[in-house]
């Protein structure tokens, strides 16, 4: 087993490319190569419930799914000592499960299946409350 790797939000950043407002993990606890964990603390302050939607917000389905890709992406990126930038591939058997509210802490369990030739598949899934709220299987390609 891997040595885990305990990120707050600069180690994070040391690894993913992206940063405010598209980053979507404030915390995570990763094992190299196998799986990892994480969380982002929804405020009431994020950009998107402005508009998605004022009288009843709640969290976008693109935006669960970007924190389960960056979460995911920690799993082999924590990996390598370069400046990958992974390019998602594509998700599959999406499911959303119930809404994402503001002031929800998101918890992230995201683990890698295979990593061939540059391709790489895994699972996540995203839970509020010890609840799942969504989950998908996802390829992204590294060069």
């Amino acid at each position: 087993m891997s040595k885990e790797l305990e990120l707050d939000l600069e180690g994070i950043i040391n690894y993913i490319k992206i940063r405010y407002p598209v980053l979507m993990i404030d915390g995570a606890k990763v094992f190299p190569g196998e799986r990892a964990t994480g969380y982002k603390m929804l405020t009431y302050n994020e950009l998107f419930w402005q508009g998605h939607y004022p009288e009843y917000p709640i969290m976008p389905g693109t935006y669960q799914l970007e924190a389960l890709a960056q979460l995911f992406s920690l799993t082999f990126l924590t990996q390598q000592e370069s400046d990958t930038v992974p390019k998602l591939a594509g998700f599959e058997n999406v499911r959303f499960y119930k809404e994402v509210k503001p002031g929800c802490r998101l918890d992230l369990e995201a683990e890698l299946k295979s990593n061939r030739r540059g391709l790489v598949k895994g699972e996540a899934k995203a839970f509020v409350d010890g609840e799942i709220v969504c989950s998908a299987e996802m390829k992204t390609v590294i060069r």
